[in-house]
Order: structure tokens, then C-alpha cells, then sequence
């Protein structure tokens, strides 16, 4: 969550810049990226259940690492794709890890899934402020 946060944090900004020059309507709409993680939640039970959730949070995590490689280009396709990576990815992966905590959790799975969620949490409040240009 913390690099989630911090990239749709300042992707507007950069959008906003040269060379993209994306206008306000245009920048919102970036945001319909995120239907990838709708679609890559929903995939990443039936991976995890074929290849186990290490491997699949592994994948997921090279997933998103590519996208994120994308969005260095000067291409708005390519960025957008990028995007769109990076967000499929993050959610896929996060789908898992919340499942296999659920999963390893020895008696105490509400807590367990606590910790998780206040980790996850954490680091997104985290990524909101440190990723940022004067993080």
C-alpha cells in the first residue's frame, strides 16, 4: 500500500507537466485504472488456489514492479499501461497475502487479519507522505 499510495498520490502531478500536459478531465480519468485491481482481485483467488499464494503474491509483485518500469516512458499509452500494470498487480497481490494470512493464522485469524490491515493501512499513510517530492 505504501508505493500504491504514493504513486496515484503524485501521478497527477506528473501527468499535469510536461511532457504529458494532461488537462483536469483527462487526469481524473487515469483513475479508472483502478478497475484493474477489481478484475485482478477476483483472478488472484483462482491463481492462489493452482499455485499456492507465495507464487502468486511473487508474480503479482513483478507485475507491478514492470508497470511501474512503463510508466518512466514519455508515451501516454504507455504510461497508462504502466498505470493500469501497477494497480493490477498491487491488488492481485494484496488479495493473496490478505487470503494466506487468513490461511497461516493459528487461532487468532481476527487478530492476524488486523495486523495485516493495520500494516497494510500504515503503509499507505506512509507512502501518501514519504513518496512525495518532499518526503
Amino acid at each position: 500500500m505504501f508505493s500504491f499510495v504514493g504513486v496515484y498520490n503524485y501521478v497527477g502531478f506528473l501527468l499535469a507537466a510536461p511532457p504529458y500536459l494532461l488537462s483536469t478531465k483527462a487526469l481524473g480519468l487515469i483513475f479508472l485504472t483502478y478497475l484493474a485491481g477489481t478484475i485482478s482481485s477476483t483472478l488472484s483467488g483462482a491463481a492462489a488456489s493452482r499455485l499456492g499464494n507465495p507464487l502468486t503474491i511473487g508474480v503479482s509483485v513483478i507485475i507491478s514492479i514492470l508497470g511501474l518500469l512503463l510508466t518512466f516512458s514519455d508515451d501516454i499509452f504507455i504510461f497508462i499501461i504502466g498505470l493500469t500494470l501497477f494497480c493490477f498487480g498491487f491488488f492481485a497481490g494484496h488479495s493473496a497475502a490478505s487470503s494466506w494470512v487468513s490461511i497461516n493464522a493459528k487461532g487468532a485469524r481476527c487478530g492476524a487479519s488486523g495486523l495485516y490491515l493495520i500494516a497494510y493501512y500504515l503503509g499507505g499513510g506512509l507512502g501518501g507522505t514519504m513518496l512525495g517530492p518532499y518526503g
